[in-house]
């Protein structure tokens, strides 16, 4: 075996070498270094938990003060579809977005609300639509931005990619009573 290995040439023996070293590391990334990584990674993950988990008093105070807020703010906000429509229009049009849809909403009674969610779809850049979602909820206090569902879509028969927003903008009203004698 040894005489072989005499006769070979310098370049065999560096390739033999180098596969050989190859081997030794793949089965020793799965007899071993695999467990660690994984091990580090479970590590890394538990730590993040355990950093969100000491914050959590914090943050059930934040949402604690939100609700509070939620609750003084349902009397202030009127829904009104066609003032809604106004800002949304207005905001794509000087920004470039472009208003692909205004759905009807659609309206649900609970425990003496109603709650109004009004679909919305634009089409534009990434940083504009984020711009919009802001616009709407903090700026001009439309409703709350329940849901922003970006979409990358593709134009099949220009060939060009585009961005695609579906927004749900809710709104909650007290609801009417109506007393009857």
């Amino acid at each position: 075996m040894f005489e072989n290995l005499k006769k070979t040439s310098a370049q065999k023996k560096v390739i033999f070498l180098l596969a050989g070293l190859f081997l030794l590391l793949i089965i020793a990334y799965f007899a071993g270094f695999k467990k660690t990584i994984e091990a580090y990674r479970f590590y890394q993950e538990n730590i993040a938990a355990f950093e969100q988990a000491e914050d959590a008093p914090v943050q059930i105070q934040s949402i604690k003060q939100r609700l509070t807020l939620l609750g003084n703010d349902v009397d202030d906000i009127d829904y009104d579809r066609e003032k809604l429509f106004e800002r949304v229009n207005t905001f794509c049009s000087r920004e470039g977005i472009q208003l692909l849809g205004f759905d009807p909403e659609k309206r649900k009674e609970a425990e003496g609300y109603e709650i109004i969610t009004t679909p919305v779809r634009v089409r534009g850049k990434y940083l504009d639509l984020v711009r919009l979602v802001y616009h709407l909820e903090a700026e001009q206090k439309v409703g709350y931005i329940a849901s922003a569902n970006f979409e990358m879509k593709k134009d099949r028969r220009r060939k060009k990619e585009f961005l695609e927003c579906q927004l749900l903008i809710q709104n909650i009203n007290k609801k009417q009573e109506t007393h009857e004698n």
